[in-house]
């Protein structure tokens, strides 16, 4: 996770988080602000699957949020036997494609590994 802050300019923080909303890893300093993201971000990618379903679409690999202040990224972590969310929080000088494409490999990399 740190060498996705590193090598993706604009990152602040990077989360590991369960599908039900618990942090296993963060570079964030608070642990409670951790805590917090991790509960909203699962809660997201959820609305965001029922929302596919509703829509007769596939559930979403990732759900981006941009704001005034930056960008919002949380993206599901592949091949792995429980849910896990990647959640990637990005100041306004990150590129949307290189973000993307960073996460992305992020995500398959620890997905390989078969446990987050």
């Amino acid at each position: 996770m740190y060498k996705l802050q590193l090598m993706s300019p604009g990152i602040g923080s990077v989360t590991l988080a369960t599908g039900d909303g618990f942090t296993l890893t963060t570079t964030l300093a608070s642990r409670v602000q951790a805590n917090k993201l991790s509960a909203m971000a699962s809660s997201l990618v959820s609305v965001g699957e029922s929302l596919g379903r509703e829509a007769g679409q596939a559930a979403p690999d990732n759900v981006i949020m941009e704001t005034s202040g930056g960008k919002l990224l949380l993206m599901r972590v592949p091949a792995l036997v429980e849910a896990v969310v990647l959640v990637v929080v990005a100041d306004t000088t990150a590129v949307l494609g290189h973000l993307l494409w960073s996460c992305r490999r992020t995500c398959v990399a620890i997905g390989s590994t078969g446990r987050p």
